[in-house]
């Protein structure tokens, strides 16, 4: 409160002292004459230590100088003042807090809240409870689960006039849920200023008690498989799992014993059965058939291939290696017997490279 001076001569303090009215509990004090706006002016500053009602004031001060050589006119002011009513209200409806489960765990975010008096005021929590429904029936949780700590304004409310207020709440105790799904909590919490009486508001919150899943990997995938991401997430997973499904139904195929397979197959004399082709899926499928292809011995060998030393000057034994080969003297393969009329032929001449030795 400013009183507007004029004065007649050199500046001089002025002191106030009460003269009487109805402000009982509210105490005057004084500050340095000043100038303001071109004249100079008094501050009054009203202070009070208890609760003062919504009402309007009435005083009369009682103004003198530093001694009596010093006149003050008029030494009595009479001023008045009204007292508003303290209101405040919260502006969120309902606050999100997010997972909290383990003990020592803390959440924190902003309350919007309206006040209409002079800060630096305390907003305290008087009680609050929530509530979840598991399996085994429904679980309340109460201060002795939770706690709000007192919060002390001091900042400028923003160009709406709210105040941003960061509120904590922690946990004390483990926080129930399911194993499974986890559990979500939803309740109120008591607020009011503290010297304020008869303003309690509620707030609404809620919470999340996670499971390991819920805490540590969802954090990660939900992100990734949510669009825009899931356009090229989903395709490379189906993909993957494809790729992964066709690696675990090969992984008995064995690309040597098919090799040693068709080897069997081919070694086979013409005249025991069908064509080398139509060996090669029996082949394939008897384990029994290929492991025998790996023993095959060297005289077996012979048996169907001849005699390693191509072209021996014995016609004797060259007949009998010819008339043996899978292979004609005419560089066809021979599907019958006639392999020994073209071994006779073949004796005819020295020149024939099928008589000569490599």
């Amino acid at each position: 409160m400013l009183i507007p001076l004029a004065y007649e001569g050199k500046l001089f303090k002025l002191t106030v002292n009460q003269a009487g009215g109805d402000c009982t509990g509210v105490n005057v004090t004084a500050s340095e004459v000043r100038q303001q706006d071109g004249r100079s002016v008094l501050p009054l500053r009203l202070s009070s230590q208890g609760i003062c009602a919504a009402q309007d004031l009435h005083r009369q001060s009682h103004l003198a100088g530093p001694n009596g050589d010093y006149d003050v006119f008029p030494a009595e002011v009479s001023w008045q003042v009204r007292v508003d009513e303290v209101e405040w209200s919260i502006a969120n409806s309902e606050l999100s807090l997010g997972d909290l489960r383990l003990p020592g765990e803390r959440v924190q975010t902003t309350l919007l809240v309206r006040f209409n008096g002079k800060t630096p005021f305390v907003i305290e929590a008087s009680d609050l409870a929530a509530t979840a429904t598991l399996p085994d029936g429904q679980v309340q949780l109460t201060p002795t689960e939770l706690e709000f700590p007192p919060v002390e304004v001091t900042g400028e409310p923003n160009e709406n006039g709210l105040y941003a207020v960061p509120v904590t709440l922690a946990a004390r105790q483990q926080i129930p849920n399911d194993p499974l799904r986890g559990a979500y909590y939803s309740g109120g919490i008591n607020l009011n200023i503290r010297g304020l009486p008869n303003a309690e508001q509620m707030l609404k919150f809620n919470l999340r008690s996670p499971t390991l899943i819920q805490r540590y990997v969802a954090p990660i995938v939900v992100p990734v498989y949510t669009m825009p991401w899931a356009l090229c997430t989903w395709p490379l997973t189906l993909f993957l799992l494809i790729m992964m499904l066709a690696r675990m139904r090969g992984r008995d195929f064995e690309e040597e014993e098919w090799e040693e397979a068709a080897v069997a197959s081919l070694s086979q004399p013409q005249g025991q059965g069908t064509s080398a082709f139509g060996h090669l899926g029996q082949a394939a499928s008897e384990s029994e058939a290929a492991q025998a292809a790996r023993r095959m011995s060297a005289s077996q060998a012979d048996a169907v291939w001849g005699s390693s030393a191509w072209g021996q000057s014995d016609a004797g034994s060259s007949t009998s290696a010819d008339a043996g080969s899978a292979w004609d003297n005419n560089g066809g393969w021979s599907g019958s017997g006639s392999a020994a009329s073209n071994g006779s032929t073949a004796a005819k001449g020295d020149d024939d490279p099928w008589r000569s030795s490599w």
